[in-house]
């Protein structure tokens, strides 16, 4: 009896390290994943300089960056489904990494955006089969808080490049800095392949099954408004409040710290609340509808209020992710095989129809005012919204 209860508990403490190892390893990467993102975004316009890339020309490499992801999401989940979680993920990590480390050995403008392309690819090979295996990994009452965890560590990777990725760059030059990011993506990509559980699910599934689903079909384009509002809102908000509100570089980036640091608590105290309290959708659609608001008052910030500001759109952006992935991983009636494709899915709606709201805000901004900008994306993330009816 002895040896049978010592043979149980020696059971339970090695499931419950995997499940540390496997889900420490994950949440690592999904912050070297955010990093590998913007490493590149404080460099631009050293880039620009090196490679004699006009200013205009900038935002191409973003674009590249976001063909690329949004391309091969749905592809992603199909090979999850076909390869299981585990090789998807680490083949993109490894794909994002190299990528990466060839940026940085861009000889000329067309080679970068080829790098940042494939960098996209890598990126969205990794996202949705990664987020599945923390699903599995975490029993049912808990995915709202590892969702949430996971999509917190995009922001603390995101926050990362962008609050010292120049000062790397300053110590070396903006070749290392991005092939730097590679590295550590490759140096995960390897302990990815050791850690990971290779979860496989032999049923045969009818991809159609997810491709036709309408509801996966509406909240991905029901919440992609909110996705190209939070993009615009990143890209833009700093140098609106230098340009249009005065304010110094150093209240600006600053701003932008505080609204990673909200996303960061939005996200896992949202997924946290939600777990005990049920009723996600609703709360979806009312966080939804309170981001718009906020971003309608952006043009009556001034020095005081920005603090609250910034705070709300953190808080609001990453509660409203950690919600979409759980309800798509949590309460969409699929096999279980599909939800990496459902995931895929989503984003590829996100970033397919969100994208067209940063250059909505910046020719409303540049032919009508910055204010009528900011209305512009605000309306457009309600009038998509308009859809979310249908999931209620």
């Amino acid at each position: 009896m002895n040896k049978k209860k010592l043979l149980n508990y020696s059971l339970l403490n090695s499931f419950k390290l995997n499940k540390i190892l496997s889900t420490s390893s994950i949440i690592i990467s999904r912050t070297i994943y955010g990093l590998n993102w913007y490493t590149i975004s404080p460099l631009y316009l050293l880039i620009a300089k090196d490679l004699s890339i006009k200013y205009g020309e900038l935002g191409l490499i973003a674009f590249s960056f976001l063909l690329g992801a949004m391309i091969f999401q749905i592809p992603a989940g199909i090979l999850a489904a076909k390869i299981g979680n585990k090789n998807t993920a680490v083949l993109g990590m490894l794909i994002l990494s190299l990528a990466s480390i060839f940026s940085g050995m861009s000889w000329d403008f067309i080679s970068l955006l080829i790098f940042r392309f494939i960098l996209g690819i890598g990126a969205a090979l990794f996202f949705s089969p990664a987020v599945h295996t923390l699903r599995l990994i975490f029993e049912k009452k808990r995915q709202g808080y590892i969702i949430g965890l996971y999509n917190a560590a995009f922001s603390i990777g995101a926050g990362i490049a962008l609050l010292t990725w120049s000062f790397v760059a300053s110590f070396t030059n903006w070749r290392i800095a991005l092939i730097i990011g590679g590295i550590l993506g490759l140096i995960l990509t390897f302990e990815n392949h050791v850690t990971i559980p290779n979860y496989r699910n032999n049923n045969r599934v009818s991809f159609s099954t997810a491709l036709k689903n309408k509801t996966i079909i509406y909240l991905g384009i029901a919440t992609s408004g909110f996705w190209g509002l939070n993009y615009a809102l990143t890209q833009f908000i700093d140098s609106y409040l230098i340009a249009y509100k005065g304010m110094n570089e150093n209240i600006a980036g600053m701003a932008s710290s505080i609204t990673l640091f909200g996303a960061i608590i939005g996200n896992i105290a949202i997924g946290e609340a939600t777990d005990r309290i049920g009723k996600r959708k609703q709360v979806l659609l009312l966080s939804l509808i309170l981001i718009a608001i906020v971003t309608f008052l952006t043009p009556f910030i001034d020095e005081i209020t920005l603090w609250l500001y910034v705070s709300a759109q953190g808080f609001l952006s990453g509660a409203i992710f950690a919600l979409i992935y759980t309800i798509t991983m949590d309460e969409i009636n699929i096999d279980e095989t599909l939800k990496p494709l459902a995931a895929s899915m989503i984003n590829a709606f996100n970033i397919g129809i969100g994208s067209l709201a940063s250059p909505l805000y910046t020719y409303i901004t540049s032919f009508i005012s910055p204010e009528m900008g900011w209305f512009s994306i605000a309306i457009y993330e309600l009038a998509l919204l308009s859809l979310y009816r249908k999931l209620l």
